[in-house]
């Protein structure tokens, strides 16, 4: 929902508050931007990638959501290092 009438044009402006909920493959998580709480719903493949990245997201908060990336993640998978996750 955006109250104030601007958005975030990249995750550079919004920064990661919390991690709400983590049940199985669904993770949902808090972000601030321009003072406003944004949620985040994000759907994993497993259950493995959604607790490897609410760790992240956890060892995050304050940075910017663009800072955890996604390279880490699919570098793992895409060189078949599920384990590592």
């Amino acid at each position: 929902m955006n109250r104030g009438g601007t958005f975030a044009l990249s995750a550079e402006e919004v920064l990661i508050k919390d991690v709400v909920y983590n049940c199985g493959k669904k993770l949902r998580f808090r972000c601030m931007f321009n003072g406003s709480i944004l949620y985040y719903t994000f759907t994993a493949p497993n259950t493995a990638i959604a607790d490897f990245l609410s760790i992240v997201l956890n060892q995050s908060v304050g940075n910017a959501l663009i800072s955890i990336g996604d390279t880490e993640i699919l570098q793992h998978l895409l060189e078949g290092e599920s384990d590592k996750l």
